[in-house]
């Protein structure tokens, strides 16, 4: 009975161990086949798993992502897909002034979606850096003209939806303006410091649609923006282009992607 159990366990340690070192096999394996900065599928990753066991399922394989995942050797790019070179999570860090705006809106309305943001998180992406800055705030559209008069009734400068001759003529040189505009539904955002901001999916999306609002951002710059920001933080194409698609925008956003940025399209082509 004691023999039993004393190869039980030296069983199963033995079983743990040498899964963890086929984790560190298959991320060699797999950089070796695609390269450091390869991107990689779960039929890529299957057929690796079925050379040394023919009979792996789709449970082993979602578990053997996941491992690798957690461990940060791999990130998903898109679904199926996922890329060997790890980048750094993006995550919009309100500032003061911005936590002042969300603490004024939720303490009137505490039960509506809403999301704040700021222009100047785009200037790490960019060449050339503007002047000034917009401050982004979204709500549900029915809340747009009451979130505009709590604005304007505190002194902020307040506008809903402004067009370009409204951007030039008023909105450029006030200090922090606030452009309200309605909020998209499953629009994706995360909460940093009890505020709801925009992920950087939403935040490249937004970027390209509104290009009223975002005209300064446009051209070479806005090809600038994508293509630093896939370069230095881990992007979501799948999450991006369904964002892209509630916005109608799906197939556009598609075709700038292939035809005016340097991003593997490997990452958002199926």
């Amino acid at each position: 009975m004691v023999t039993n159990t004393v190869y039980f366990v030296i069983t199963a340690f033995v079983t743990i161990f040498a899964t963890k070192i086929n984790t560190f096999q298959m991320i060699e394996k797999l950089k070796n086949l695609y390269g450091e900065e390869g991107i990689v599928t779960k039929e890529n990753i299957l057929e690796i798993l079925k050379l040394k066991n023919p009979m792996t399922t789709e449970v082993s394989l979602r578990k053997q992502i996941m491992q690798m995942s957690r461990k940060g050797f791999l990130q998903s790019v898109r679904q199926g897909v996922y890329t060997l070179n790890v980048k750094p999570v993006y995550h919009f860090e309100p500032n003061e002034t911005l936590i002042k705006i969300r603490r004024i809106f939720t303490r009137k309305f505490p039960e509506i979606s809403y999301c704040i943001w700021s222009s100047d998180s785009l200037n790490n992406f960019m060449v050339h850096q503007p002047f000034k800055k917009l401050i982004i705030f979204e709500v549900e559209k029915e809340l747009l003209e009451p979130t505009f008069h709590l604005f304007s009734d505190l002194n902020f400068n307040a506008f809903i939806l402004p067009d370009e001759k409204t951007m030039e003529q008023f909105v450029i040189g006030k200090e922090n303006p606030i452009i309200i505009k309605p909020l998209i539904n499953k629009s994706p955002t995360i909460k940093v410091k009890n505020c709801n901001v925009p992920a950087i999916e939403k935040i490249l999306v937004d970027t390209y649609c509104d290009k009223e609002i975002f005209s300064f951002y446009q051209g070479s710059e806005l090809q600038n923006i994508f293509n630093y920001s896939d370069k230095s933080v881990a992007i979501n194409y799948s999450k991006l282009l369904s964002y892209a698609h509630g916005r109608s925008r799906r197939a556009e956003i598609t075709n700038f992607l292939q035809n005016q940025t340097n991003i593997n399209p490997e990452k958002f082509q199926k």
